[in-house]
């Protein structure tokens, strides 16, 4: 995904030939502030996140209220844009996403920051609009506004939500979408299935898994994490 400036700004999905790693095609992203993307159902699921970048850091980022945040849905082969999944909230960042053949699972994160209440996982289809996701009010609150990965775990029977900013990893039932419970671990973020079932590190150097193992190590890591 990528954000093309101009005097529109806006989003693409650019396309590489993963052989020789050049461009072989471009098509619109249907969308403003392209974050990630993932197959689901033969669709191209899109998260946009809707703010405005400036080139440089010129100006401070701001959420664009003509073009809000949206999930889209693409066609990839004619590009076309199939739907856009738009969120009541306009303060709701879309950016993180995991997927299964069926659903699309959706991190959000809230332009009012540790003050936000608001659900911050959604769950959409390809034939069923973006909906979030339920948890009472303190566990919202616990996440400080802000979804930094999602992923499901190797069993695909749940779905996992980290924040780094609340410090806590969040567990939901992906069969019937319930709230299952929350772990805490500082500056938590990357997540991914593993043989224990999921695995998450923390900019600490801290690797935690489903399991309730801990280990401790000498590096610091990033957002976002993947299992080979």
């Amino acid at each position: 995904t990528e954000t093309v400036f101009g005097e529109t700004t806006h989003g693409e999905i650019a396309v590489y030939d993963v052989r020789s790693g050049t461009l072989t095609r471009r098509f619109a992203s249907g969308g403003l502030d392209p974050h990630q993307c993932l197959w689901c159902g033969g669709l191209l699921a899109v998260a946009h996140g809707g703010y405005i970048e400036f080139p440089n850091r010129s100006k401070p980022k701001q959420l664009d209220p003509l073009r809000p945040p949206n999930l889209a849905w693409l066609d990839a082969g004619s590009g076309q844009l199939r739907r856009a999944d738009v969120l009541a909230d306009p303060g709701l960042s879309i950016r993180h996403l995991a997927a299964d053949g069926e659903a699309v699972f959706a991190g959000f994160q809230h332009e009012d920051g540790p003050a936000a209440r608001a659900s911050l996982l959604g769950y959409a289809t390809p034939a069923q609009p973006l909906q979030p996701m339920t948890a009472d009010a303190t566990t919202w609150a616990a996440f400080n506004g802000y979804v930094g990965s999602v992923a499901l775990d190797a069993t695909g029977m749940q779905v996992i939500a980290t924040s780094p900013k609340g410090g806590v990893l969040g567990i939901w039932d992906r069969r019937n979408l319930a709230f299952a419970g929350l772990r805490r671990q500082a500056d938590v973020c990357g997540v991914a299935a593993d043989e224990q079932g999921w695995v998450a590190s923390s900019g600490f150097g801290v690797v935690m898994n489903a399991a309730a193992e801990v280990v401790r190590t000498g590096y610091a890591f990033d957002n976002h994490l993947a299992v080979i």
